[in-house]
């Protein structure tokens, strides 16, 4: 399992809107289910992961670093996030056929329950899970944000999406916008997204220790 993670980041790496490693001989009802993992916490120190008690990489992955995905049956996963500076989460995450899932570890602020003392930071996460992406199907971007903001309004490609606090919202990407359509907050531009090959793009926001708000890229490309 752990050189499959390994080897889906690096052919991602190689074309950028390459399909995920798939097992061969594990399709179940509905296809193949897709997993991969995004640090997204915007902290120094690197994120650990382990998936159903084995530990996918050793080395870890820094911060702003979203893996390949994976192919599995369909099932319930027991995955274990750790990052050096936030602690350990263990989060059962179930995968469905015909959806990719990704699983975003970002930190989370807990209030203390005794006034005059500090906010807590703890290690968190959040599960985006989508469907695949088929050849043929129109492009299309979904964006999430994890920032202090309860609301952030972005303009893709001219068009205005508002995306609420951790909630995934999907609008569809034209080639009429260009090959590579700009991404921006207010007058901000932010980053752009390749619509030369349609597929799946997923941008999740995050801030990091200086309030700055910063990108991960993925996609749902998997035939």
């Amino acid at each position: 399992m752990r050189a499959l993670f390994k080897l889906a980041f690096t052919w991602c790496l190689g074309w950028m809107v390459l399909g995920p490693v798939a097992l061969r001989g594990q399709e179940g009802v509905g296809g193949l289910a897709y997993l991969r993992f995004v640090n997204a916490t915007g902290l120094p120190g690197k994120l650990f992961v382990k998936l159903d008690g084995e530990d996918i990489n050793p080395e870890g992955y820094a911060d702003g670093y979203a893996t390949g995905a994976v192919g599995f049956q369909a099932k319930i996963c027991q995955v274990e996030l750790q990052h050096d500076g936030l602690g350990k989460l263990k989060v059962p995450v179930e995968i469905k056929g015909g959806e990719v899932t990704a699983v975003v570890a970002l930190p989370i602020t807990k209030e203390s329950k005794k006034e005059g003392e500090p906010t807590e930071i703890t290690l968190g996460h959040q599960v985006v899970a989508s469907k695949k992406h088929r050849k043929g199907q129109p492009a299309t971007i979904t964006l999430v944000q994890s920032s202090p903001a309860e609301l952030l309004n972005f303009m893709v490609g001219g068009v205005s999406i508002v995306a609420e606090k951790l909630k995934p919202v999907v609008a569809p990407l034209s080639r009429g916008n260009g090959e590579f359509v700009e991404v921006k907050l207010g007058e901000k531009m932010l980053t752009t997204v390749n619509c030369v090959e349609p597929t799946g793009h997923v941008l999740f926001f995050f801030t990091d220790q200086k309030g700055v708000l910063r990108n991960v890229w993925f996609h749902n490309m998997v035939d």
